[in-house]
């Protein structure tokens, strides 16, 4: 590793990660509508089959009330929507609206990690991370992968020393806010840690056109 480094780097992340708080926040009042529309519904629907005339209890008079697991979703949905909204503009006012990489550390706004490393900090409500680079084993560029029944977005996974390396206790960054700034990254990457810890697993993303 070279001694001639900068003292930093920061590269913002583009605008397109307010856009992912923005989804979160409309996914979650669209369940919520339509939780209460169906509720609403099914509750008038038994009413006028004159299910709550009878004396006797029947399932279906409590059906209705059974379909709030929808608009309790929805709520969920919205809130994880805007605490994340919240953390990103308090990262904002760190100056930190993207990943600051210098002598001691990596640094960056918590909305641009995913996986379970990042619960904790969400939980906390932390609007921005660190990773020490003495902490940091392997720098490692991922493309899109098969998740399940849907697609995991390229990260960059960072492991940590003494772990498995697994994905409980990595952190996977987001890379798709950083299209045509990535090699800036590695640039940096490449001054704190050995080239055999930096492993490219995919090509780097391009600036769209």
């Amino acid at each position: 590793m070279s001694d001639e480094k900068e003292n930093y780097i920061y590269v913002p992340a583009s605008a397109d990660l307010q856009e992912k708080h923005k989804k979160l926040v409309w996914s979650g009042m669209l369940f919520v509508s339509l939780g209460l529309i169906f509720m609403a519904g099914s509750y008038l629907y038994m009413r006028m089959q004159g299910v709550y005339d009878k004396e006797e209890t029947d399932i279906n008079q409590i059906l209705p009330f059974l379909l709030i697991f929808i608009p309790a979703y929805g709520v969920s949905i919205l809130k994880q929507g805007l605490n994340d909204k919240k953390a990103l503009l308090q990262a904002g006012t760190r100056g930190i609206m993207g990943l600051l990489l210098d002598k001691d550390k990596i640094a960056g706004a918590v909305s641009l990690l995913e996986g379970p490393t990042s619960i904790p900090l969400k939980v906390k409500k932390a609007p921005v991370f660190t990773i020490d680079w003495p902490k940091i084993d392997n720098f490692i560029v991922e493309p899109v992968r098969p998740s399940g029944k849907s697609q995991s977005p390229p990260f960059y996974k960072i492991t940590i020393k003494g772990t498995d390396g697994g994905i409980k206790s990595s952190y996977f960054i987001l890379r798709q806010y950083f299209k045509g700034r990535e090699q800036e990254i590695l640039d940096y990457v490449a001054t704190r840690l050995p080239a055999e810890n930096i492993i490219l697993n995919d090509e780097l993303l391009t600036k769209r056109e």
